[in-house]
This record gives structure tokens, sequence and C-alpha cells, in this order.
């Protein structure tokens, strides 16, 4: 006597025939496939938001191909974007980045603006974290204004900071008057939205005849974001370079400038080769200091184990070990970097500076 099934996978092998279950494979095959080659049509017949071009494909890589996400990739200009976007004010409502202390990329970035800046006026940020380059501004002298989508930083910027003209939103929703702002300034934020040029379309709405843009995007053809995947790939304990949802869009420095100038701005200064000392932002959690003190626990945590010396106690250490080593490895290859970007020319990061023609 044959036993009762006790799974839906047994009954569905004592309900249908062998012959009946292939004809079930193939057709779901000869589906997903036909639905790969609607897809690619689909991506075919799009079209470049930073060149126009059509020339689109699936783009993938080691890392890429272990992430839940569609990228695809513009084979005229190699600007990379995730597919579809989504809607950021889900993933930042709650927010929170964590104090850095003394940023010295913000004296840059201010340094900048008041360099090419005809007088100090209206200076909005889009994105603006920790609020730390907006105080900076406002002890300044500038009259700042700040967006952002996270509760939390913008309480933080409103009630510890005492910042004023701070908004929760989009600038689509916050609407802005036309011709507003002598200053429009994102860090970090054009490659977190979903359409970049309908939010460089707005920038330039809102800002007056003349007015710059401060722009800062990370530079996927930078030394870190092609070495380290190479490297490290899934070890990787910064995890920064392909992280969607939150970065849909992927730049290098050529197609961010093709952007920026497409969507009627003038380039005045590309200072990208300031943006190395991003990596400062890293030393205390990878630091010596910091590592010194991890690897001194670890040994006290060893030495106290009550595993046997040898094959246990390796076992029971080895992804620690592991750990502590990779972050050490990672803070030597990030001190060299500092040094080894800005003469490549090829930063973490991209920084442009461009004014809105009269």
């Amino acid at each position: 006597m044959k036993p009762e099934p006790n799974s839906l996978k047994d009954r569905y092998r004592n309900l249908i025939s062998p012959e009946m279950r292939a004809k079930l494979w193939y057709a779901r095959r000869r589906l997903k496939q036909s639905l790969d080659v609607r897809n690619a049509k689909v991506r075919i017949a799009g079209r470049c938001v930073v060149c126009d071009g059509n020339n689109l494909g699936r783009y993938t890589n080691p890392v890429v191909a272990r992430i839940p996400y569609q990228f695809l990739n513009c084979r005229d200009c190699d600007y990379i974007f995730v597919l579809p976007p989504t809607d950021a004010k889900t993933i930042y409502e709650e927010h929170t980045i964590p104090d850095l202390g003394v940023e010295e990329w913000n004296n840059h970035y201010l340094a900048l603006i008041n360099k090419h800046a005809e007088a100090k006026g209206k200076l909005l940020e889009i994105g603006f974290g920790t609020a730390s380059f907006l105080k900076l501004a406002h002890d300044d002298g500038w009259e700042v204004y700040g967006a952002d989508l996270s509760t939390p930083q913008v309480e933080h910027a409103r009630n510890n900071l005492h910042l004023p003209n701070i908004s929760l939103g989009t600038i689509e929703e916050l609407a802005y008057p036309d011709e507003f702002f002598d200053v429009v300034a994102g860090f970090n934020f054009l490659e977190h939205v979903p359409d970049p040029r309908q939010s460089l379309a707005e920038i330039r709405r809102i800002l007056k005849p003349g007015g710059l843009l401060a722009l800062m995007c990370p530079n996927i053809a930078g030394v870190f974001h092609w070495l380290m995947p190479e490297l490290l790939g899934a070890n990787d304990p910064l995890q920064i370079t392909w992280v969607p949802p939150h970065h849909l869009s992927y730049f290098n420095k050529t197609n961010l400038r093709l952007l920026v100038d497409s969507c009627g701005f003038v380039v005045e200064e590309d200072a990208s080769d300031l943006m190395s000392c991003l990596w400062e932002q890293f030393e205390p959690q990878l630091g010596e200091e910091a590592t010194d003190r991890k690897l001194a626990e670890l040994k006290a945590e060893i030495s106290s184990s009550s595993l046997t010396k040898g094959d246990a106690r390796v076992a029971g250490f080895r992804e620690q070990i592991k750990q502590l080593t990779i972050e050490r490895m990672t803070w030597a290859m990030l001190k060299d970097f500092m040094e080894l970007e800005p003469l490549l020319g090829a930063e973490v990061g991209t920084l442009l500076i461009s004014r809105k023609p009269t």
C-alpha cells in the first residue's frame, strides 16, 4: 500500500503524470523567456536621461549579480541606473546620519561657493543630513534653507541647531518660488532621486539667473568603486558602491557633467580633487585607534576563552579575526587612496560648481 501523500509536492506528483509535469515545465520556461524578451524590448525602446540615447541594456558585475534589483546602463555614455526607480520618501522618512565630527569637506564646499558667488544671499541645501554644512553656511552669513525627507534630521536641524527655513519634503513638493535662490547645493543628493533630469530642471527653475549649483555625487569610476568589488566583493566593510534602493543613479565624471550641461547649466569648476578627504569619515570606524582597540579586546576575549587552543579556538574566533583583518586592510587602502585619487583624477566623488546663465 502506498503511503498517504504528506505534502503538496507529493500530491502534485500523484495527481499529475511525469509527461504532463514536463509539458508544464516547458510552458513555464517559454513564458519566462517571452517575458525576458518583452522586458528587453522595453529597455531598448527607452531613452537615457543623460544623453537621450536609446542604446540601453542590462548591466551586471559579480557584486550586482547578487543584488535583487535590475541595473541598466547606457552604452553610449556609461550612465548606470536602477529600474524601476523607487519612492525615496518611504526610504528616508526615519533615516538618520551619524555625527561625523569635524567634516573637512564642508569647508571645501563653502570655500568654493564663496569663491564663485557674487554675494551671500539665499542658499538652499537639498538632502542636508546632519545639517552640518547648513550650520557652517549660516554662521558664515548666508540666509540658509534646507529640504530633507527625514523627520529626525529635520527636527535635529530645527531644534538642536536652531536653523531657520527647514522643511520636510522634496523640492517639487515644497514648490519654492521661481528664481528664488542664489545658491542650490546638493551633496550626495542627485544619485538618490528617481529622475535626475527632472530634479535638475526644478533646481534651474528656483535658481536666480546667474545663481550657483554646487553638486557632489559619487564617482562610479573612482579607484575605490572599481577596485574594492574585485578585491573584497561581499566582504567590503563599507558597502557604499552598489546600494539600491538608496542610490538609483551611478555617474562618472563625464556623464554627470554631460547631464548638468544638457540641463542648462554652465560648469565653472570641477573641484573633484578635493573629495578624497571624504574617506576621513571612516577613521572612527576603521582607523588605527579603533582597530587597535578592537584587537586588544579580541586578544582578551581569546585569552579568557574556555575553548581548547588549536582548532576549537580557531573555529570559535574565525569570523571575528576575519572581520578585524578586513577592517585594518581597508583603512590602509583608504589612506593610500587619499593620495592616489587626486593624482589619477579618479576620486571617490565628483564635485561640480555650475552657474545658471543670466
